[in-house]
């Protein structure tokens, strides 16, 4: 129960303190950009390079998110081989107890 309202809490912190901000600072307020104005053919190409990116589906994705050695995870700076990496240790070190500690 502490967990689900200190995860509330922060979540709710976090969207007042983003919009707070937002109002503030106005992100893309001074751009002045007709959207009329814009060449959606010029975005052709952005469209085929990310429809070269979709797929290969979960087979593919979790054989991606095994790396080849921990260094070489951090050295390609893939998140998710990190991430990976970083909770199968903490896992290890918590299954060695006091000498983990």
């Amino acid at each position: 129960m502490k967990l689900l309202l200190y995860f509330e809490l922060v979540t709710s912190v976090a969207l007042a303190l983003g919009l707070l901000l937002a109002v503030v600072f106005q992100p893309g307020a001074g751009m002045n950009v007709d959207p009329k104005a814009l060449d959606a053919k010029a975005l052709g190409s952005y469209a085929d390079t990310a429809s070269k990116l979709i797929g290969g589906g979960l087979v593919e994705f979790f054989m991606k998110l095994i790396p080849n050695t921990a260094v070489s995870a951090f050295a390609n700076g893939v998140v998710l081989q990190v991430l990976l990496f970083a909770v199968l240790f903490g896992c290890v070190l918590a299954r060695l107890g006091p000498t983990g500690a």
